[in-house]
């Protein structure tokens, strides 16, 4: 891990929805047009060149997503918490078990899994596809304790491939007592990067024949935070520095070999939860200020499938 200051790039935006009830998880999925989750409003929707439509409600809490190789999002749905200001947390009335689902984009909603081999509570947060068709997911188990000051249990890293029997059976692949959250792989796929929110790193871990090697610090937030994550096809990584009590609202971008390149800040308690890259830019969702916004930035994204 390299240290140092990134140029603050006096950021300026397109703000292209909102009134979003804490928004997560965006997905490129062509030429304008993204899809993303609101895990207080409970759905799940679709920005199209200025066009905001439905795709499900899929119940419980949407909390992240990805594209899959037949089309549909996967979403990693937590089961219903979801904050209201960086000290205040609620719970869905309808509240579910956290779950994995695949939602069609003209919204068929499937339970993929609805029970992980850890103690409850289950809280899947955010997921990608790895080799050897595996759907990488990050549970940060009893997260609300850190809204609510209590103990925290930890969470882990977990796996399953949608396409068996059952779809499953999941896989711990690793416990983790820090919060882990936001998850991407290297574009040559021999890379996993992990965000810990607790404790303000994202690890790296080798890849190879489905088998994770040692974790080791990549980079670690200058403030809050980091929770979603995505690289772009250079492999540089960019991190959503979410609201933490020292600041951090903002976009950080790191080079292959961890030095810090460009910080976008943005406004206090504006709360970036998650990003993608597509056309010139990066789409990212708001949390607490409740808006999808793109950022012009010359990028493009990394695949999302193997």
């Amino acid at each position: 891990m390299r240290h140092g200051q990134a140029p603050l790039v006096n950021v300026s935006f397109d703000v292209l929805v909102t009134g979003l009830v804490y928004a997560e998880g965006p997905v490129w999925l062509g030429p304008r047009d993204v899809a993303f989750v609101e895990l207080g409003s409970q759905r799940v929707q679709r920005w199209t060149d200025g066009t905001v439509r439905l795709i499900a409600r899929p119940g419980g809490a949407p909390n992240g997503a990805t594209l899959g190789a037949d089309g549909k999002l996967y979403v990693a749905n937590n089961g219903g918490l979801y904050p209201l200001t960086p000290e205040l947390l609620a719970r869905a009335d309808d509240g579910v078990t956290g779950r994995i689902q695949r939602i069609s984009l003209d919204g068929v909603v499937e339970d993929l899994v609805t029970a992980l081999p850890r103690v409850a509570p289950w809280r899947p947060n955010d997921l990608r596809f790895g080799p050897g068709g595996w759907l990488y997911f990050t549970d940060p188990g009893n997260w609300e304790a850190f809204i609510e000051r209590t103990p925290y249990t930890g969470g882990a890293l977990c796996r399953f491939r949608p396409e068996a029997a059952g779809a499953g059976p999941v896989e711990v692949v690793r416990d983790f007592g820090d919060f882990p959250n936001g998850l991407a792989f290297s574009p040559d796929w021999q890379r996993l990067y992990l965000a810990h929110s607790a404790n303000g790193i994202v690890q790296v871990m080798d890849v190879e024949d489905g088998a994770l090697g040692p974790a080791q610090t990549f980079c670690k937030v200058p403030e809050g935070g980091p929770d979603g994550i995505t690289l772009d096809s250079e492999g540089r990584l960019y991190v959503c520095g979410s609201v933490s009590d020292d600041g951090g609202d903002a976009i950080y971008i790191y080079a292959p070999d961890g030095t810090l390149e460009t910080r976008y800040d943005l406004s206090r308690n504006s709360d970036p939860t998650n990003l993608c890259i597509g056309d010139g830019g990066i789409y990212v969702t708001l949390g607490l200020a409740g808006q999808l916004i793109f950022i012009r930035h010359d990028a493009q994204p990394a695949a999302l499938l193997p």
